[in-house]
């Protein structure tokens, strides 16, 4: 790690001690604490409001506090807000969605879209019924697919834990929905491939 040097008062003084940022990562530390400062002032206060406030600004409030917190999503305690913050979530992973020849970025998605998948199912468990699909098909015609074993691994361990910790559960609402027969749809095609 390269250091620069202030030079006063015939010291030699790293610069990130002068500044008083944490000796782990001075710069990184130092600008971390300070833009979750920022956030935090910025968001809105638990008083009632004097004023108005608009819908657009509540919206913006809430996008501020998911980018603060990622333990928002999927809290108990949610309200239609934060469903549709869930929804959004998943709808952009699902947009920015990698290639699968790209392993390491591929498993890292496979990843944080399962996390979503599973707060959204804690939050709303009847919308989120609605998403699955999607991943379903992903899973199994791309990354099943794969050359890579690391990305079927872990297409594999996603397709388990969406089975027990989202259809399982619901196994009375899933027997007469018409999604439970698509589900299968996809495993048989990603069968034939096989």
């Amino acid at each position: 790690m390269r250091v620069r040097l202030h030079t006063g008062n015939n010291k030699l003084v790293p610069k990130w001690k002068k500044n008083g940022a944490s000796s782990s990562n001075p710069s990184r530390t130092k600008h971390r604490d300070a833009a979750k400062l920022q956030l935090l002032s910025s968001l809105s206060t638990s008083q009632p409001p004097l004023v108005n406030i608009q819908p657009t600004k509540l919206a913006h409030d809430t996008d501020r506090v998911s980018q603060y917190s990622k333990t928002t999503l999927g809290t108990t305690a949610t309200n239609a807000s934060m469903i549709q913050v869930n929804a959004r979530v998943i709808q952009t992973l699902l947009e920015r969605q990698p290639a699968k020849n790209d392993q390491h970025q591929i498993t890292i998605w496979l990843d944080g879209i399962c996390r979503a998948y599973c707060s959204f199912h804690r939050s709303d468990p009847v919308t989120c019924l609605t998403f699955i699909s999607k991943l379903f098909e992903i899973c199994i015609n791309e990354c099943l697919l794969s050359v890579y074993k690391r990305v079927q691994t872990k297409a594999t361990n996603v397709l388990k834990t969406i089975i027990k910790t989202i259809l399982k559960p619901q196994t009375e609402t899933l027997r007469t929905n018409p999604l439970l027969k698509q589900l299968f749809k996809y495993v048989e095609h990603g069968l034939t491939y096989a």
